[in-house]
């Protein structure tokens, strides 16, 4: 009999050893979820592939349970709002997105512990950057996003937000922040580096109340700075007491609908509008005093013409506010559609040699014209760059803003062979036009076939 207990004893051991054989862990309790601990990416890990596996790992507790599964909060810049997330369907640690993700953007990245639809702890944030890095030679402007220009805020440390254009990430950013729009102020740094490819930056030490900012950006690799962003202002309101101080009581109201800029002239972007019955009160103009800088209806400060309104006070009473750079204009080269089958050619006119052809509806990408715009020199759909008339297709934009190219010489034209001028046979027929004539009587001649 004792035997027989053994036996049982050592057939339930071996049960238990043989492999897949070993318990389940127990699912954990809501109250027992614990944190789980991110492993890859690594923090701000760079160059992640577009595919990346996610991988986390989960705390043993004291039970030894496991939850029933894990919810990943995957979320792209530059505000973090799309969740590209999803649910595991058993208690692994790891994850791969379904569809791949973008390049040369930043991601953020968490991890719940769940039961049933019961979230757990947060494992706390992630972030990091698909490649590639950009090369410096090819580096753009960055596009400033918030705060938006001209904007009012209650927040005195801000967090200044931009969004690069291309499909990869500079190294780091250049951030030039002054209370001048000219950045002669440079008490807040000049061209502060963010030491990351982080497209937001938050601002430390807190700014003054009642104060403008201007800001602008530029991507960074090693030493060699990108082209600089357009400058933003915005200005600090904690409490909704600040108010511009109104000299002399000098107002406009508007008689004209019309745009408020970011400084005087018609170049300068938009920051609101103002419309017929609106007051901005004044608080500076330009040296001629076609200009006013005051704060529109909505709060945002800004520069509306003296033409849009009647002014009421004394405008010889307001200073002389400094007028912001002029913004570099970005010019968009015009193309031309093909409204009839044409020869594009070697020169601006029809003795050139014809290069191409360009047929209905294709569309030339040009680069110059000639002095009077009647011909448009560019590249047509097959590559070659050449001449086309203007009267044989449509222009989208404008073509002042393209270069006149100098036409090439003029080509020489070329004299009719004169077949009678060859004396023998073997010049005569050099010629592809001329024949050699052997007549039944007399001697040979050329001619023409």
């Amino acid at each position: 009999m004792k035997f027989k207990f053994l036996a049982v004893i050592l057939i339930l051991s071996m049960l238990f050893v043989i492999p897949g054989c070993a318990p389940k862990p127990p699912t954990c309790s809501a109250s027992e979820l614990q944190a789980a601990f991110l492993l890859y990416p690594p923090w701000k890990g760079r160059g992640i592939s577009l595919t990346p596996t996610l991988s986390w790992e989960y705390p043993t507790s004291p039970s030894g349970c496991l939850p029933e599964k894990y919810r990943i909060m995957l979320r792209v810049r530059p505000f973090f709002k799309d969740n590209l997330g999803g649910d595991t369907t058993s208690p692994v640690t790891s994850w791969t997105p379904a569809v791949p993700l973008q390049p040369g953007t930043e991601y953020m990245w968490e991890i719940q512990a769940m039961v049933g639809d019961v979230p757990g702890p947060d494992s706390g944030v992630g972030y990091f950057f698909t490649g590639p890095t950009c090369a410096a030679d090819s580096f753009v402007a960055p596009n400033l996003l918030f705060p938006a220009n001209g904007a009012v805020i209650t927040d005195s440390w801000p967090e200044l937000v931009w969004d690069y254009p291309q499909d990869c990430t500079p190294e780091e950013y250049l951030i030039n922040l002054s209370t001048t729009a000219d950045f002669s102020d440079t008490s807040l740094g000049d061209w502060t580096t963010t030491g990351s490819p982080s497209t937001d930056w938050l601002i430390w030490p807190p700014l003054d109340d009642c104060t403008t900012y201007y800001w602008k950006v530029r991507a960074l690799n090693g030493d060699t700075p990108g082209p600089a962003s357009s400058t933003f202002s915005f200005s600090i309101d904690l409490t909704g007491a600040c108010q511009p101080t109104v000299i002399g009581g000098s107002i406009i109201h508007i008689q004209s609908n019309a745009s408020c800029r970011f400084g005087p002239g018609e170049m300068y972007d938009n920051l609101t509008f103002v419309a017929v019955g609106d007051v901005v009160s004044l608080v500076a103009r330009n040296d001629d005093s076609s200009w006013f800088y005051g704060r529109a209806p909505d709060g945002i400060l800004c520069w509306v013409g003296a033409a849009t309104g009647a002014l009421t006070g004394d405008p010889g009473q307001l200073p002389v506010r400094e007028t912001p750079p002029t913004p570099t204009p970005t010019f968009s080269p015009p193309v031309f559609r093909l409204e009839k089958n044409a020869a594009c050619r070697s020169g601006p006119g029809t003795m050139y040699d014809n290069l191409t052809f360009v047929a209905v509806g294709d569309v030339v990408s040009l680069e110059a014209r000639n002095a009077d715009s009647s011909w448009f020199y560019g590249r047509a759909p097959d590559g070659i760059l050449c001449w086309v008339g203007a009267a044989t297709g449509a222009l989208t934009g404008d073509p002042f803003g393209l270069p006149i190219r100098e036409a090439p010489p003029t080509p020489t034209p070329t004299q009719p062979v004169s077949c009678a001028s060859f004396t023998n046979s073997d010049a005569c027929e050099a010629n592809p036009a001329c024949v050699w004539v052997v007549p039944t009587e007399g001697p040979g001649h050329c001619g023409t076939e």
